[in-house]
């Protein structure tokens, strides 16, 4: 019964697929403003939604539903983006280098040789 019912959702996700990915790449593509990562964030989005496939009741149309997973998936992708930036702050060492200690420009031009 168990398998059956696996079986029925794979099949299921697999339809909207075909009726939907066109629609959520657009969107994704959109967000993303790159054809690679709105093609990996649609592909998360599905995975995510035969992962999660329970919880969908049938209140709403499929593809509302699917949206609100991509749309947590495009904003996944930015606050990892967001992350693997660093601050200002975590750059202490460079901004050291040219600033003296009274926190104005250090003397960085070289003592001439002659």
């Amino acid at each position: 019964m168990e398998e059956e019912l696996k079986t029925t959702n794979r099949a299921l996700v697999a339809k909207w697929v075909g009726d939907y990915s066109d629609d959520l790449f657009s969107w994704a593509y959109h967000k993303a403003s790159s054809k690679e990562v709105a093609e990996d964030i649609v592909q998360e989005t599905f995975i995510a939604a035969l992962k999660g496939i329970d919880r969908f009741k049938g209140d709403s149309n499929p593809k509302t539903w699917l949206t609100s997973i991509l749309n947590n998936k495009i904003i996944d992708y930015y606050r990892k983006q967001a992350r693997s930036f660093k601050t200002v702050s975590d750059n202490d060492e460079m901004t050291n280098s040219v600033f003296d200690s009274n926190d104005r420009w250090a003397n960085t031009t070289p003592d001439p040789m002659w």
